[in-house]
């Protein structure tokens, strides 16, 4: 193979990261019209649609012996037939926001509380390579809906809060502490009720 990939190691090494951006690039162009994707085909394939990266937060407590997950429910404005149903705190991750950021940010606007702990956040690893930096983590549970009215890919992580529950937003209601029994209740009997995003990981924390 030719540019990036036909190239040694060695001499990938002492290749400036830019240079060996643009080497990549002319390979994947030639590569392109060697398959006869023209020009029609790629301006096309610019308009794909894609899946939009969110995170959310099972937040959890006890009180006495008895353990309680926050719920609220959704009131967005184009939520249509899932306003009303049993939800989360979740929320979209901003561009080039790290999830943790995200989610911290999330929750305390969906709920008023600030996040304490997230589990998981510590063995997260983030890398920079000149003036590029990564992150790895591992949320406890990912769901990707394969269809509904647009794409998401929801990281759900483990989380404990503090503060004061806000009683409403501008796209959250009744904002409360629900035992983890009645939820179970819920999965068991009324799926329907809970946000069809957040129902995997919920069942996966609840075991049911």
């Amino acid at each position: 193979m030719e540019a990036v990939y036909g190239m040694g190691i060695k001499y990938l090494l002492n290749m400036p990261i830019a240079a060996m951006m643009t080497s990549f690039c002319t390979y994947q162009k030639s590569c392109n019209n060697e398959n006869g994707v023209g020009q029609g085909e790629a301006n096309h394939m610019t308009k794909e649609v894609f899946a939009k990266p969110c995170v959310g937060a099972i937040i959890k407590k006890v009180v006495g012996n008895e353990p309680y997950i926050l719920l609220q429910t959704r009131q967005k404005e184009d939520g249509n037939e899932t306003n009303g149903m049993f939800e989360i705190p979740a929320g979209k991750i901003r561009e080039y926001e790290d999830v943790f950021s995200a989610l911290r940010r999330e929750v305390w606007e969906e709920t008023g509380l600030k996040i304490t702990k997230i589990y998981g956040e510590d063995s997260s690893v983030c890398t920079q390579i000149g003036d590029v930096t990564t992150i790895s983590f591992t949320p406890y549970c990912v769901t990707q809906n394969l269809s509904g009215a647009y794409s998401i890919i929801l990281n759900t992580f483990l989380c404990e809060a503090e503060g004061d529950l806000t009683e409403s937003t501008n796209e959250t209601e009744q904002v409360h502490w629900e035992k983890v029994s009645e939820i179970k209740r819920l999965l068991e009997e009324h799926p329907e009720k809970i946000f069809f995003m957040h129902i995997n990981a919920l069942k996966k924390f609840l075991k049911v």
